[in-house]
């Protein structure tokens, strides 16, 4: 039997990066899921040093992930456990050394930069895949952000100044 949608509660909030549980900008867990028609609540945490429409996109990216996962047998503890080892890993890249990848037990790569779902040996890779997908048709969708105050400086003119026109 599939979940009550109705019952379905999402939690999404924007917290400093130091206070995920491990070192990324989105994560997400499921609280209260008891039983199979209890959906119970999705709580998601985005980083809160990324502009607006990054939150939201990599926000709406979480959600889609965690429910693909929930819909296809892959729990959040299978996920977790994937990416912290992946964090782990990822640990031994450091400054001093030449190294700029470390090699995963399946032979991927770690880097600076990789993300752990994107690693097809991820018990997630094809729910993370088709949520960056999505998360990149929404950040295409979003308007541009607001241009800082200091950009709005730049283009104001002086008093009696006139701007050339093209």
């Amino acid at each position: 039997m599939k979940p009550d949608l109705k019952k379905l509660v999402i939690d999404i909030r924007s917290i400093p990066e130091a206070m995920h549980r491990y070192p990324t900008e989105g994560d997400w867990w499921w609280f209260g899921d008891l039983a199979p028609d209890e959906p119970g609540t999705l709580h998601i945490r985005v980083s809160d040093n990324q502009p607006y429409n990054s939150q939201v996109s990599i926000a709406l990216h979480e959600a889609i992930e965690a429910i693909l996962c929930r819909e296809n047998g892959v729990t959040g503890a299978e996920v977790d456990k994937w990416d912290k080892e992946y964090e782990d890993y990822r640990g031994l890249l450091t400054p001093e050394s030449d190294n700029d990848e470390v090699a995963l037990p399946c032979g991927c790569s770690v880097t600076a930069t990789s993300e752990p779902g994107d690693d097809i040996h991820s018990p997630y890779y094809r729910y993370h895949v088709a949520a960056t997908l999505c998360e990149s048709l929404i950040e295409a969708s979003m308007p541009d952000p607001e241009p800082d105050e200091e950009d709005d400086e730049e283009g104001e003119e002086e008093p009696g100044e006139k701007k050339e026109s093209i």
